[in-house]
């Protein structure tokens, strides 16, 4: 579980970012107007991965995550040292209110595929709007191919 401290800047992941119950009060009821079945709370999940080189390959150096969202291990189907990662949301979709935070930073000389398992489902919502920041740091003679769904 994420504190509050930590929703609140501890991570890095950029400005804003504040616990879910002083953000939107408006979800202390169960169902939204026009909706059937219960409302759940906003989700603000982060991926912060790191990549750098170590004996000739790209590896993830760091990652930290914050639920729904997480990192799988990296392969490399193509045998040059290129690291393959897939990220995962195990949330059910987007819906009104999500804030998904990503970052990838690759040092120099590193090489990274980062993709998704599957298609993400959006809802339609009439309440404050879902959003995704995406920061991106790219070293020298590096690269990032970001494959999203």
């Amino acid at each position: 579980m994420v504190t509050e401290r930590a929703l609140a800047g501890d991570l890095s992941l950029g400005p804003g970012v504040s616990p879910p119950d002083a953000r939107y009060p408006q979800h202390d009821r169960l169902t939204a107007p026009g909706q059937r079945g219960p409302l759940r709370p906003p989700v603000v999940g982060a991926l912060d991965i790191e990549f750098r080189v170590v004996r000739g390959r790209t590896v993830i150096a760091r990652d930290h995550c914050v639920a729904p969202l997480k990192v799988m291990p990296s392969y490399y189907p193509e045998g040059d040292g290129q690291a393959y990662v897939m990220m995962l949301n195990n949330g059910g979709g987007v819906v009104q209110g999500d804030r998904y935070h990503l970052r990838f930073t690759v040092a120099d000389g590193a090489s990274a595929f980062v993709t998704t398992a599957s298609a993400t489902k959006v809802y339609r919502s009439e309440g404050p709007e879902a959003t995704q920041e995406l920061l991106i740091t790219v070293g020298g003679e590096a690269t990032l191919e970001h494959w999203p769904d």
